[in-house]
């Protein structure tokens, strides 16, 4: 078998068909490979934590289609780009990824009850009696976009924020000088002449 498998391999048209196998192979094969590689590089690397490409395209998707809705459909790449929301939205999870770095380090931690409370609370999901309204709160989450468990994963983080900016800026207050100063400072007003 193996015989025959060599004397076939020095026809013309053996030769022809694996070098038409290489050509279709590298066309198709490789570029795969490094087209891939770009799309998985990190958008951006903050304190040791990746922002995937995915993750950066899934939130500018959501603000792009949020600003279609706003702009009836008429808000084209262009403009997108003049707005600066690819940035913004680049900033933003720069911002999250040093914030949830930091509350990592503090081992902050937020119970369900008090995610659940600060949930019913929230004025958009109460009732004419102030009672809290499920389909209310079902109905913003659909016409966001948002499901309930991101929409649950965003209170915990606001309220682990809260508890970390708030216990950096308590006790925080300035010198009664500094206030007069600055109080001064807006409403002081000056009259000056010129002589010529």
């Amino acid at each position: 078998m193996l015989l025959k498998l060599k004397d076939q391999s020095s026809r013309w048209y053996v030769k022809a068909l694996f070098a038409l196998l290489v050509v279709s192979f590298s066309m198709w094969g490789i570029t795969d490979i490094f087209v891939n590689y770009v799309n998985m590089r990190p958008v951006a690397t903050v304190d040791g934590h990746n922002i995937s490409q995915e993750e950066f395209d899934a939130r500018l998707q959501a603000m792009v289609s949020r600003a279609q809705e706003l702009s009836k459909g008429q808000l084209n790449s262009d403009q997108v780009k003049e707005m600066g929301i690819p940035q913004k939205i680049l900033d933003s999870l720069i911002d999250q990824k040093l914030i949830g770095t930091e509350l990592n380090k503090r081992n902050l931690m937020v119970t369900d009850a008090s995610i659940r409370q600060r949930i019913q609370t929230i004025p958009t999901f109460l009732n004419e009696q102030g009672a809290f309204d499920k389909r209310a709160f079902d109905y913003l989450l659909r016409t966001n976009h948002i499901s309930e468990g991101q929409f649950i994963a965003e209170i915990r983080n606001d309220l682990l924020q809260q508890q970390l900016f708030g216990a950096l800026f308590s006790g925080l207050q300035l010198p009664q000088s500094y206030v007069d100063l600055l109080f001064r400072g807006f409403f002081e007003q000056r009259v000056f002449a010129v002589v010529t």
